[in-house]
């Protein structure tokens, strides 16, 4: 025992380091301007965000915290690559020169980022706070391909106004900046200068936006919003006194009007950014960033554990799989899926294991101890859980696939409906229910219940976007693959086939685009875990999703 506990240990802790250790590398996109890139070793073509620092483009610079519940963090945990830049800041250049080395940091990591830092240009994000904010919404129609989708952070899109036009009540009970200590100075005390002057729009761009207002229609992300605008998540405190509430208020007004998808987060009583003292608000308004970048991509990282069993012992079992569920995590995946009955080792296979100790070996839902495990995991590493289980609901013994969602909570369950075999001790389930997830519309259906066309019609019947199949059983090129197809093309749909000796994936024309045999044993013995007989490894594929791409 405390040898298998050592190699759980062991296999654990460097999974757990991998996942902490946000590694960063900086390049020169332009001239002097430099960008950092921030990722997890190992990833490839994964998602990037353009990040764009704030300070009225007067000041600040393209530093970022990489402290745990940072959004730094947070971004990079969640399968994103961060490359934040710098860029020329006034007085010494103008707007349109700002504005230009933001077009040029986009190029530059769409043409060179998938060589130096291994992103897929098709996703890159654009995200920023305050000033930051405001050049991310000028993205939104000045680069091109558009980016997949904006984040502002207490941004703005319009710099004409009176907001910034005018001299402002709360800059002025601040002690008043001259003109010499603002040219001086510069920075912080030039903005203060502006603020209390009502001249930062001449300053940034050389026009009065009262003498020449049409002069800064190329500059206002909300006089240039269409129905080809990228979807924005505008998040705003409603007691900013640097950059008013107000200013993302019209935003989504304009974007509502383009029927542009958006969403708008008000942070109640906050001020300009989050205090850092609130780590909870942090937390949760992080969160909801990245499910909103997440439902805005193009595709989503599937990962499929292949992993031999170990006959009813349930507690081998969940120590060999944690780590490589949490490693799939850490890779970026966001949907991952185990076998069939992965937790006891498909003990129903096994009819000489007495009556008894077979319906020990059930999982209550919600109340089952390794269910509750595999929640708080999914909770913890933010991720989508498929697992297969014999699942205990009173006398009854039902083949089952639990879906968790990346608050742990069950999205829903499946119980396998043809048994064959089973039958002598499990119940059939009567049902193909679909489960909604940020991706689109999940089918889950087990291993045999493939060879039923009229049981895999139902699933697409009710919308499902994609169908994932937990196995065991049958396996490899001639006896499961041409199953699996014939049913990716009857209902033109993805099926994701995972298995203890093979990982499938196939297209809506029944194509294989994806398929590995892994050894030829379905089941080990515990003394084999780790030997060459155990054979596994996690698989990932890149799918995606028809709700997706039809964006």
């Amino acid at each position: 025992m405390r040898s298998r506990l050592l190699m759980f240990t062991l296999l654990l802790m460097p999974v757990m380091a991998r996942a902490q250790a946000v590694t960063v590398k900086t390049f020169t996109y332009k001239r002097d301007l430099q960008a950092d890139v921030y990722d997890f070793p190992g990833r490839s073509k994964q998602p990037v965000i353009v990040f764009i620092h704030g300070g009225a483009l007067m000041m600040g610079n393209r530093g970022l915290s990489t402290n745990s519940g940072s959004l730094l963090h947070t971004l990079v945990t969640a399968g994103y690559a961060v490359v934040s830049i710098d860029y020329r800041l006034a007085p010494q250049v103008k707007l349109p020169a700002i504005i230009e080395d933001v077009q040029d940091a986009c190029k530059w990591v769409r043409e060179k980022g998938p060589e130096l830092f291994r992103i897929n240009p098709d996703e890159l994000f654009v995200m920023g706070q305050s000033a930051g904010g405001y050049l991310t919404l000028m993205t939104g129609f000045r680069i091109h391909p558009r980016p997949r989708a904006l984040v502002s952070f207490w941004g703005y899109g319009d710099i004409a106004g009176a907001w910034y036009s005018r001299q402002d009540p709360f800059y002025l009970q601040q002690p008043l900046a001259s003109k010499e200590e603002a040219e001086q100075a510069g920075g912080a005390r030039l903005y203060l200068y502006c603020r209390q002057q009502g001249l930062w729009p001449k300053v940034l761009t050389g026009h009065d936006p009262d003498a020449d207002p049409r002069a800064f229609d190329p500059f206002c992300p909300l006089r240039n919003v269409s129905k080809e605008y990228p979807p924005t998540l505008l998040i705003h405190g409603d007691r900013d006194t640097d950059v008013p509430y107000e200013q993302s208020v019209l935003m989504a007004k304009e974007l509502s009007r383009h029927d542009v998808a958006h969403n708008f987060i008000t942070l109640t009583n906050g001020g300009h950014g989050i205090s850092r003292r609130d780590a909870a608000l942090a937390a949760r308004t992080y969160e909801q960033v990245v499910r909103f970048l997440d439902k805005h991509r193009k595709s989503v990282r599937m990962a499929g554990i292949v992993l031999k069993w170990i006959r009813t012992d349930k507690e081998s079992n969940y120590r060999r799989i944690e780590p490589m569920i949490r490693e799939a995590a850490a890779n970026a995946a966001k949907i991952v899926c185990t076998t069939e009955c992965f937790l006891d080792g498909y003990a129903i296979a096994d009819k000489s294991i007495p009556l008894d100790d077979y319906r020990a070996l059930g999982e209550a839902i919600p109340d089952g101890r390794y269910f509750q495990r595999l929640s708080a995991l999914a909770k913890e590493l933010k991720i989508h859980l498929i697992a297969g289980l014999t699942e205990a609901d009173g006398d009854a013994r039902f083949n089952t696939a639990v879906v968790l969602g990346p608050a742990g909570e069950l999205i829903g369950k499946y119980r396998k409906q043809r048994l064959q075999h089973e039958a002598v001790r499990n119940t059939a389930g009567e049902t193909s229910p679909v489960f909604e997830t940020p991706y689109g519309r999940i089918g889950v259906m087990i291993c045999a219940d493939r060879t039923e066309a009229g049981i895999v019609r139902r699933f697409c019947a009710a919308g499902a976007d994609l169908l994932i199949c937990p196995s065991g059983g049958m396996f490899g090129p001639k006896s499961n693959d041409p199953i699996v197809q014939a049913r990716s093309r009857e209902n033109r749909t993805h099926i994701l086939f995972v298995h203890p000796a093979q990982f499938l994936v196939t297209a809506p024309d029944g194509a294989n685009l994806a398929n590995t045999v892994l050894g030829d044993r379905l089941v080990i013995e515990p003394q084999e875990a780790g030997t060459e007989k155990d054979a596994n490894r996690i698989f990932y594929f890149d799918l995606p999703f028809p709700a997706v791409a039809a964006r």
